[in-house]
């Protein structure tokens, strides 16, 4: 797995995550090209260089905002505004990997339905509970409470600035997608093949 979406949709790479990417697309392919000829090639940066693959190698492209992998509930942004991230579809997710809405306890529906607000295009403002009126004398409730208001606030903010919420359940253990393989986030690590290098046949 490698890269994250940027404003909308579109994958952005780093320079190491795209020369990465580059080895395993030839070595998937099996095609000859060795590191030092791309070290070269990426030696001239205003020129393209055009690789011709001797394999073509399948992609299926998905929208999924709403994906149970590796036993947790990740929920992704909206970001083609689909309205994809609603109740109705995170039932259907969880039902097509054999658990019920109500298999979640109920702090993690909560999670979920918070998340599913969140990260959807449009989130619809969550209003904080209005006081009752006060006097001088609890003053110090009031303070109180408005910091607890105010801090609730900066949370949902900081929440909806994410591109990913990630509820972790019991009920989902072993189910969905696998964990990510070679999962480069972008820190220029060396990350090893996913499969083995082309051999030169005799």
């Amino acid at each position: 797995m490698i890269g994250t979406f940027a404003s909308h949709g579109c994958v952005g790479m780093t320079n190491a995550q795209v020369k990465d990417f580059a080895k395993v697309l030839i070595q998937a392919s099996e095609t000859d090209l060795s590191d030092e000829t791309m070290s070269a090639y990426l030696d001239r940066r205003t020129r393209t260089r055009v690789v011709n693959l001797n394999k073509l190698i399948p992609i299926e492209l998905r929208y999924e905002t709403i994906v149970v992998e590796d036993g947790g509930l990740h929920i992704y942004r909206d970001v083609y505004n689909q309205n994809t991230n609603t109740e109705e579809n995170l039932r259907e997710v969880l039902k097509a990997n054999g658990v019920d809405w109500n298999h979640l306890t109920d702090d993690e529906r909560a999670q979920a339905e918070e998340a599913l607000n969140a990260m959807s295009r449009w989130p619809k403002k969550q209003f904080a509970p209005k006081q009752a009126t006060t006097t001088s004398s609890d003053s110090a409730n009031t303070m109180a409470a408005a910091n607890v208001r105010k801090a609730e606030a900066e949370r949902l903010k900081k929440l909806r600035s994410r591109k990913e919420i990630v509820i972790e359940s019991t009920a989902l253990t072993g189910k969905g997608y696998p964990a990510p393989v070679n999962l480069d986030a972008g820190t220029g690590a060396v990350v090893s093949a996913l499969i083995s290098p082309v051999t030169n046949k005799p």
